[in-house]
């Protein structure tokens, strides 16, 4: 716990290192006069003009705070990119805290605070708002690095991660270890959820547990709820419409009207 307490201390009196998430020129430019301003406290690593881009960097290098915009060269009001790449990266250990920093939509401030970022300013941005910003994020505890981790260090992938699932079978209850990179879909069947992989899809594992429940136990990056009684995992999705999807295996899986446009943004925002 000391040497903890000593790593955390290290770090809070280092620059924050910052990724600029933005596709306005001129924003960008006025950020960068602000961080420069601010050499002591804060360092741009990188500027990406939309969070796919942000995403790849994220996998490579170590970023202690997104400035980011919400909406991306993108005509329809409704957009919120920003939102959906906090929402589904939310748990993910490789993306640090954010700073919403945006003209468009100042009403949504609430919808911010809901996502747990740090701060929520609303474009022009001014020297001391900002500041005070980067004050208060520097106060949130840092991703420390592990021994021999480096700018060429990656997030966890999909194949390295599993689920413990209890299973029924003639002996009694047992415990099965399911990869997840071989889940292609989960779904409901009342209290217990019918689990299809890659290797066993003609006879899927039924563990006692509900989808909702379940749904909460998956990455969102790589996995999503389509309908009420389906969720997916994006690698294996093939084609779609507004109706259904198609997986590689030729699965048809229906997506329900309630969840459609958070599945469709999913699919189309996250590259696989």
């Amino acid at each position: 716990m000391t040497e903890e307490l000593t790593n955390q201390t290290v770090l809070e009196h280092t620059p924050l290192q910052c990724l600029i998430i933005d596709d306005e020129p001129l924003a960008v430019e006025r950020l960068e006069l602000f961080i420069n301003n601010l050499s002591h406290k804060i360092v741009c690593r990188a500027v990406c003009y939309n969070p796919r881009e942000a995403w790849s960097i994220l996998q490579t290098q170590d970023i202690d705070l997104l400035l980011m915009d919400i909406n991306f060269s993108v005509p329809d009001p409704n957009n919120q990119e920003g939102f959906d790449f906090v929402l589904y990266t939310k748990n993910n250990p490789r993306v640090p805290p954010v700073i919403f920093i945006t003209g468009h939509h100042p009403e949504l401030a609430l919808k911010a605070w809901d996502l747990e970022v740090i701060d929520f300013i609303s474009k022009p941005v001014y020297p001391d708002r900002f500041e005070k910003a980067i004050d208060k994020a520097m106060t949130f505890p840092r991703r420390a690095k592990s021994e021999g981790e480096g700018a060429n260090t990656t997030m966890p992938k999909l194949e390295d991660e599993y689920l413990d699932i209890k299973l029924s079978g003639r002996d009694g209850s047992f415990t099965k270890r399911i990869w997840l990179k071989e889940v292609q879909y989960v779904k409901s069947n009342g209290n217990f959820v019918e689990i299809y992989t890659e290797n066993n899809h003609q006879k899927p594992y039924c563990p006692n547990i509900t989808l909702k429940e379940f749904v909460q136990k998956l990455p969102t990056y790589h996995f999503l709820q389509c309908h009420r009684s389906y969720i997916v995992n994006r690698q294996y999705v093939e084609s779609w419409s507004n109706l259904e999807l198609v997986l590689n295996n030729q699965t048809k899986v229906p997506i329900g009207e309630k969840y459609k446009d958070e599945f469709l943004q999913w699919l189309n925002m996250l590259p696989k």
